[in-house]
């Protein structure tokens, strides 16, 4: 059903919210986005309304600019923005910090330490990270969910037409050591991709070299491949007991107004408020 609604189907439906609401409305990708950002957001002023991906998003962008429509903001995943394609130039577009919101709330260190602290064993997560030598879970998860990251990248890159949609992260990992498999993701990602372009044996040599070059690995990962990446993590080897999907959820409510303002989002979307007149933010 959600594939249907297209951009000229929203843009329709803010010009009606519009003549019922004078309130700002700030866009983004999607209802999981709208729960993680609807505390913080001063509902008074603004209203917060998911739109169906990335691509209808921007879509509607271009509409609302092109229609010289006011106090209309969106908030769209980085993704590969900037490192496969340019960013969309728009007064009205911002990105998240990193790939996406997830991610984004990941990368702020006190929400991983208050669901390490509430969902995990300390002793057992402090042994882990001895073993591993890595400072944080996160860190370990990052550790995982790069390769993945890269190999999303080269897919898109080079048109390797790979079923990556709902990868299965945790049949790919060496739990020995709390690491990718290589040979194991190259296998399992042609294994599930019909239209393949590419043998195993060339695609684990186009990973591995990808992964050497990769400056900032954080920014190759996906708030899906990580918090995947975590789950797995926490339930093996950190006493934890929740799957990605619930742990999602809890990552979301750690996200705090605390961690917001350290966010880049939290102060270019406030920017544009002082711009517009209106005060995006309840925190």
């Amino acid at each position: 059903m959600q594939d249907s609604i297209d951009a000229d189907s929203i843009f329709a439906e803010l010009v009606m919210q519009r003549a019922a609401d004078d309130r700002a409305i700030i866009l983004v990708e999607g209802s999981e986005d709208v729960s993680a950002l609807d505390p913080h957001v001063n509902e008074d002023e603004c209203l917060t309304l998911p739109t169906t991906g990335n691509s209808v998003l921007v879509g509607v962008v271009r509409l609302v600019d092109d229609a010289g429509l006011r106090r209309i903001a969106a908030i769209s995943d980085l993704d590969w923005s900037g490192l496969l394609y340019p960013h969309h130039p728009s007064p009205n577009l911002f990105f998240t910090d990193q790939y996406d919101l997830d991610a984004t709330i990941l990368s702020c260190p006190n929400v991983i330490a208050r669901v390490t602290s509430a969902h995990c064993d300390r002793t057992k997560v402090d042994e882990l990270l001895a073993r591993t030598q890595t400072g944080s879970l996160l860190d370990l998860a990052i550790r995982i969910a790069v390769t993945l990251g890269a190999l999303r990248l080269l897919s898109v890159r080079k048109m390797l037409g790979l079923n990556l949609r709902k990868f299965p992260v945790e049949a790919v990992v060496d739990w020995s050591i709390y690491a990718m498999n290589h040979r194991r993701l190259a296998e399992v990602a042609i294994a599930r991709s019909v239209n393949a372009t590419v043998t195993v044996e060339e695609l684990e040599a186009s990973i591995k070299s990808e992964v050497c070059s990769i400056p900032i690995p954080l920014r190759y990962c996906s708030g899906h491949d990580l918090v995947s990446a975590l789950a797995a993590i926490m339930r093996k080897g950190g006493g934890g007991q929740d799957g990605a999907s619930v742990l999602s959820r809890v990552i979301r409510s750690a996200f705090s107004c605390s961690d917001l303002q350290s966010t880049s989002l939290y102060v270019k979307l406030r920017g544009w408020g002082e711009t517009n007149g209106v005060q995006v933010w309840a925190c």
